[in-house]
């Protein structure tokens, strides 16, 4: 049984290739249909169940469920929501192995908070047969918590990489098609932003470096994808400077459409526990401005794949992507070792992993239970 947050994008891919290698059933619960954003699901080409609404309600439903059911495994997204720490206490009471995956990778500044986790992870891990970290740094903040490396287990937390490179071979007119749809002339330098329109990911601070980069670097755009909170301030700025084309949020083919018209990509986020953008960006082979805030620094956001920047800091921006703007070489050096990089990235292996975690839970004895075959 696998328990996620909402139905984003790159969990049904997940899902999917766990699906097409797994030799038993998969049993797909989301714990919101539409968290962050609202999400395109079909229901009738994809199996699932949505927890009910209050957090009452969901863990009365989680608990049912596996009774219910009775599932052998039981591979739940993080602890953090409530329907997720419910679903690992009530695994554990039933004897169930469980698994856990997180892109969590730093705690919060707070000292009680940080007090009171380390008296209450140490032992809500032990109900947990093992961890599946998105990467280095999600492993190195449980190994701050005393897992050890035998329980846990890089899952290499990615897209469906494969599948992005097969329609932009289909369409190789994908990137001058969206220029076109949005006025954007051919050779344009242009620079994508794509993500949510929340402070958290940085917008703001993009905009303030902005005009200095326009001042530098003659006939430069940016674009602007996606919706959130923030929109009418992108509004307001794109109003007045038509370098700026606020698009709204794309979906589907149009999200691969925009990283190929753009020639670099800024995530400028000033926190974002792992940063999937940077995943999508390497597999178009787009060039990656990146904050260092960002949780797959160290396994994606390398010097040699990437320029990355210090987050909350506009100057620094600014001068990144006028030098960015005026240094094509140095875009196609990150590229070429981007691409290589994320070549191994594939969602294909990352559903591998998992599915090798899942037959090691099976054979290892959790509290209270026997050995399972």
């Amino acid at each position: 049984m696998l328990f996620r947050i909402e139905p984003a994008g790159y969990m049904l891919d997940l899902a999917r290739a766990l699906r097409a290698i797994w030799p038993g059933e998969i049993d797909v619960v989301f714990m919101n249909r539409a968290l962050t954003q609202k999400w395109e699901l079909d229901a009738r080409s994809f199996p699932h169940e949505v927890l009910p609404k209050g957090r009452l309600n969901a863990m009365r439903a989680i608990h049912r469920r596996i009774r219910e059911t009775r599932p052998d495994l039981l591979h739940v997204a993080g602890w953090s929501a409530p329907p997720s720490l419910a679903a690992i206490l009530i695994g554990d009471a039933c004897g169930l192995p469980v698994v856990v995956d997180l892109d969590t990778w730093r705690g919060t500044p707070s000292c009680w908070r940080g007090a009171v986790k380390s008296i209450a992870y140490p032992h809500l891990f032990k109900m947990v047969t093992h961890f599946a970290p998105g990467g280095n740094r999600q492993a190195a903040y449980l190994r701050g918590f005393g897992v050890p490396d035998n329980k846990m287990t890089a899952v290499q937390m990615t897209v469906d990489v494969t599948s992005i490179r097969q329609f932009l071979a289909s369409e190789p007119t994908a990137g001058a098609t969206f220029r076109e749809r949005f006025g954007i002339a051919r050779d344009a330098t242009v620079a994508l932003f794509i993500g949510r329109l929340v402070s958290l990911k940085g917008i703001e601070d993009l905009l303030v470096a902005w005009p200095r980069v326009t001042s530098q670097v003659r006939g430069m755009q940016l674009v602007i994808a996606g919706d959130g909170e923030l929109r009418d301030r992108i509004a307001s700025a794109a109003a007045v400077d038509p370098s700026i084309h606020q698009v709204g949020r794309l979906s589907g083919d149009d999200v691969w459409r925009a990283y190929a018209a753009a020639d670099f990509v800024v995530a400028p986020s000033r926190f974002d526990n792992w940063g999937l953008v940077v995943n999508e960006a390497m597999a178009v082979g787009a060039p990656v401005i990146a904050t260092d805030i960002f949780g797959c620094a160290g396994d994606l956001l390398r010097d040699d794949t990437a320029l990355v920047v210090p987050a909350c800091a506009p100057d620094r921006l600014a001068e990144s992507i006028t030098r960015f703007a005026l240094d094509p070489s140095a875009r196609r050096r990150l590229v070429a070792a981007a691409s290589e990089l994320i070549s191994e990235w594939t969602i294909e292996n990352q559903a591998g992993k998992i599915a090798d975690i899942w037959r090691r839970a099976f054979a290892a004895p959790g509290p209270g239970t026997s050995p399972r075959t």
